[in-house]
């Protein structure tokens, strides 16, 4: 009795791994369709009253292709995309794609962080039914605080070499957020300039949306600075409406560009008569901060009560402690001997090319032309010099000789 029994035990457990042995691999090797999403939005997050991209990655892991694939995305009471629903065809296994769904936010949406959802529906055969994967992603709503700065000025209207300047920038929050605990900077870091008994940060505070609020910083200009534009970042350091710390840097424009100072004088002058053309030759120096370029000089006529040649004289570039010289040729005919006042202008260009002029006023002393004697008479003269002198050297011993004889 007993070895029947486990005759048909044996029996049993032959026909349950037959079983087994033909339905496991079915099981092991089911054709499966497993989906995974994920998403973001461009920008990374939105305001209200604002449109972006929500940007949504799907990816079949599974080891068949997921058919008839739809994207339905569900109503949201602040977020509406231009469109509910998407077709995608087929995903094949081990695939991915991207659908950017164009997205608006209410403008009486609340900020925060929400999670808008959406469906997608597909099969895993052409004759099975549809499966539904239901999923969301979240969403940044925030109202940002946007920079704009409004004006920067300087106390100075030209900005020299070793000037100390007060620097005032003027800045509006434009954004629909509010800056907490601002702070503005300036980064002199490798520029030519460094803070005047204070530091180069400011605290402001907090600004309010469509408020404007100016910092002063005072700097000094180092001496060795280039005589040209420098772009100076100013940085903004805040603390957005959800308490993220935040960094703005905008540029502003610091030209340096000094100024030439000009000194004249008579270098020479020549035939400097009444009535008569005389040659002066002025020689002019630059001890100022700055060169001075495509210098030309020439007189104002208008002030002018005499001519004079060239027209102009063109001089070039002057650099500071540099020197040059000029000449004229002025006439006083028809003029009586006296000081003469001559309004000398110099013109020439900065080197951001603006236009400036300066007159110097130079003083000629104008003199008679001294009487020429010509050479016959001056030889007779000097011949009846000469007789007067032998003659009386002549009386003068004479008379000597007459006194010797009476002694």
């Amino acid at each position: 009795m007993k070895n029947k029994i486990e005759n048909k035990n044996k029996m049993r457990f032959v026909i349950f791994s037959a079983i087994l042995l033909t339905v496991l691999p079915s099981i092991v090797f089911a054709q499966v369709v497993t989906l995974t999403t994920s998403g973001t939005t461009v920008p990374a997050s939105l305001e209200p009253g604002e449109k972006g991209n929500l940007i949504l990655s799907i990816t079949n892991v599974g080891t068949t292709p997921a058919r008839d694939m739809k994207l339905a995305i569900r109503p949201h009471v602040s977020i509406t995309p231009d469109q509910f629903v998407y077709n995608l065809q087929t995903l094949g296994a081990g695939s991915s794609v991207q659908i950017a769904v164009p997205i608006s936010v209410a403008t009486n949406a609340p900020e925060g962080t929400t999670a808008l959802f959406f469906a997608i529906d597909y099969k895993e055969s052409d004759t099975g039914g549809t499966r539904t994967l239901e999923n969301s992603v979240s969403i940044s709503i925030t109202k940002r605080a946007l920079i704009e700065i409004k004006n920067v000025t300087y106390n100075k209207e030209i900005i020299s070499r070793g000037d100390t300047i007060l620097m005032t920038v003027t800045f509006e929050n434009v954004g629909r957020g509010r800056f907490k605990d601002l702070t503005l900077s300036l980064n002199n870091a490798n520029l030519p300039f460094v803070p005047a008994a204070t530091d180069t940060e400011s605290y402001v505070g907090n600004v309010e949306p469509g408020q404007q609020k100016l910092v002063n910083f005072n700097i000094i200009i180092n001496r060795d600075a280039d005589t040209k534009a420098y772009s100076v970042p100013v940085v903004f350091s805040f603390f957005d409406e959800s308490g993220n710390s935040k960094t703005e840097s905008k540029f502003v424009g610091l030209k340096i560009s000094g100024r030439p100072e000009f000194v004249v004088t008579v270098d020479k002058t020549e035939n400097l008569f009444a009535g008569a053309t005389g040659t002066v030759t002025f020689s002019i120096a630059n001890r100022g901060t700055a060169a001075a370029q495509f210098l030309t000089t020439y007189f104002n006529t208008s002030e002018m009560s005499v001519s004079y040649a060239p027209t102009e004289s063109y001089v070039g570039n002057l650099d500071p402690d540099d020197t040059s010289t000029v000449t004229f040729d002025i006439s006083f005919a028809g003029k009586p001997a006296g000081t003469y006042e001559l309004p000398l202008v110099l013109a020439y260009k900065d080197p951001y090319n603006q236009e400036f002029s300066e007159t110097k006023n130079i003083e000629l002393k104008v003199t008679n032309m001294p009487i020429e004697i010509p050479l016959t008479v001056q030889v007779a003269i000097a011949a009846v010099v000469l007789f007067v002198i032998y003659w009386k050297r002549q009386a003068i011993f004479h008379l000597k000789a007459r006194l010797t004889k009476k002694k």
